[in-house]
């Protein structure tokens, strides 16, 4: 990633670097919640865990970001600059894992029905998301959902950011509104859990993949960033203070991961499992990831220092790709004979490294030449009109 100076005039070099190592946990986190019930794992091992809620980090942590290096965009060829710049992000590497379980005809969720030319399109366009049936959402490679969910937080982005310090709260209030509907519906329609067939309408689809459904944490990130901005340099604390800061606010996302669906579990709520759902999938994780990533973006404390070490923030770089391929390898090699020799302690190594290894290739030899290539068209085209 190429550091730069932002509009809001700080350099953003450091303060990027302690961000980018945290997208590497919140992909590590992902790869755990996929880990059961491959390899002879058992689903008791995170049971109680609410991993998936590693999601919601990149979510928030992409709104933060995207305010920060984008605090305004001024004119229609910036907003087409900025839309183009995350479609060269996010789009070779997720193109290429499409092509090449085409390829091989392979499918992450193989149950599921995907292989019509309207889910492949909506693959291809990082548009599944935006359809609440399974076959869209979690066709090929299922966890590819997300990146068409963040798809629809960049097309929203230039409105959201529009006179953003004196419209940050009603859009807060929109972005849950907008939630909180979709809640009511799945509870009041009683629409199913994800189950199969999956050519019907489910509550997964309307609630956590839904763009408009999981807007509200994007704005967290927005407001966020928002007030980092306005505040931080007012913020004055030795390193003992900020690391005790950094301490606590790992400890609140913590709390979200392991005890909030127990805690909602025990006390009554309405709106059935819609609303339970969303409140320990969308709603608390979005609070405790912007508070989280607030204190980690001033990097004076000692957990900040250590993400913002070479090895961390080129692990986080290579997040993304390890996001994309873990679970596609960890099925592939699950599901491969001749690993049935191996201890399944041994396979999941195997496959765990896979991944690591894939990922760094998948980094230098099509994210960062991609994202290069339509960058370079893009700039082509504009200088010919």
């Amino acid at each position: 990633m190429t550091y730069s100076v932002s509009a809001t005039g700080d350099k953003s070099g450091v303060f990027l670097k302690s961000l980018t190592g945290i997208r590497l946990f919140a992909a590590l986190a992902i790869v755990l919640h996929h880990v059961p019930g491959h390899f002879g794992i058992s689903h008791e091992l995170t049971e109680g865990w609410s991993l998936g809620q590693g999601v919601s980090v990149f979510f928030v942590l992409s709104g933060f970001i995207l305010t920060y290096r984008y605090p305004a965009l001024t004119d229609r060829a910036a907003i087409v600059r900025f839309w183009v710049a995350r479609v060269a992000r996010i789009w070779p590497a997720h193109a290429f894992i499409l092509f090449v379980l085409l390829l091989v005809n392979y499918d992450s969720m193989p149950d599921i029905e995907s292989t019509s030319l309207k889910n492949i399109l909506a693959n291809v366009f990082l548009v599944q998301s935006w359809f609440p049936y399974a076959g869209y959402f979690f066709g090929y490679n299922s966890v590819s959902w997300s990146i068409s969910t963040e798809m629809g937080f960049y097309l929203l982005f230039p409105f959201l950011i529009f006179c953003f310090q004196k419209t940050w709260l009603l859009k807060v209030f929109i972005s849950f509104s907008v939630g909180f509907v979709f809640v009511l519906l799945a509870y009041y329609m009683s629409i199913p859990s994800f189950q199969y067939p999956d050519n019907k309408i489910v509550m997964e689809g309307l609630i956590y993949v839904n763009p408009l459904a999981r807007l509200f944490e994007f704005v967290a990130g927005m407001c966020s960033a928002f007030l980092w901005i306005k505040f931080h340099n007012r913020i004055v604390m030795n390193r003992v203070l900020w690391t005790v800061l950094e301490v606590f606010s790992v400890l609140f996302l913590i709390f979200n991961v392991s005890f909030l669906s127990k805690i909602f579990s025990v006390f009554s709520f309405d709106f059935g499992f819609p609303g339970l759902y969303w409140k320990v999938m969308s709603l608390f994780p979005a609070l405790a990831a912007a508070v989280f990533i607030f204190v980690m973006a001033k990097s004076e404390g000692f957990l900040s220092s250590v993400l913002s070490t070479r090895f961390f923030v080129y692990m986080g770089e290579v997040s993304f790709s390890i996001y994309l391929l873990h679970l596609v390898i960890i099925k592939m090699f699950d599901d491969l004979p001749a690993l049935g020799y191996l201890n399944d302690f041994f396979a999941l190594i195997l496959a765990l490294i896979s991944v690591f290894v894939c990922s760094m290739l998948m980094f230098h030899f099509v994210e960062k030449p991609g994202k290069t290539m339509i960058i370079s068209v893009s700039r082509l085209f504009g200088n010919r009109k």
